[in-house]
């Protein structure tokens, strides 16, 4: 019987991880979509189009859908992640698209981050420190919270 037990906490724990396994790069799949949407919406800002050859309208449109619904999902799976586990190429991506997004009126992003930053501060600050000076400007002029632990993570260079 303890055999059994043993097997099947074996097996639900497998499941477990292949779920996990599913959820982040459903997750990284998602931060990359969203990326190259907003930058597309961002040229149509200026050009009326994206490099799509959406309208403005039209991209504007889906940039918001996507924000509020999968990228929502996404931030929030990312969170769960990456404060259960220490994941430098989630955490990257999710500092990378923040940034990229920054036109974004969202605060969801930003309040992912400093979680983030608050239950992985050393993994925060090594990933943080390697950004490039325009994203790590870009990610501080989110929050007066974000901007202190990205100022740690500068000091740290």
């Amino acid at each position: 019987m303890n055999v059994v037990r043993a097997l099947l906490a074996a097996i639900v724990f497998a499941c477990s991880l292949a779920q996990a396994a599913g959820q982040r790069d459903d997750v990284l799949r998602t931060f990359r979509e969203y990326a190259v949407l907003n930058a597309d919406f961002v040229r149509s800002v200026s050009a009326g189009t994206g490099i799509s050859g959406k309208s403005y309208a039209q991209l504007r449109r889906e940039a918001e859908a996507y924000a509020e619904g999968p990228f929502e999902v996404a931030l929030r799976q990312a969170q769960q992640l990456l404060c259960s586990s220490q994941d430098d190429e989630l955490l990257a991506t999710l500092l990378r698209v923040v940034a990229a997004t920054a036109n974004s009126s969202s605060e969801s992003p930003t309040d992912v981050l400093v979680h983030v930053a608050k239950c992985q501060p050393a993994q925060f600050r090594a990933l943080a420190a390697q950004l490039p000076e325009q994203q790590r400007a870009r990610l501080v002029r989110r929050s007066p919270e974000l901007k202190a632990a990205l100022k740690l993570a500068a000091r740290e260079r």
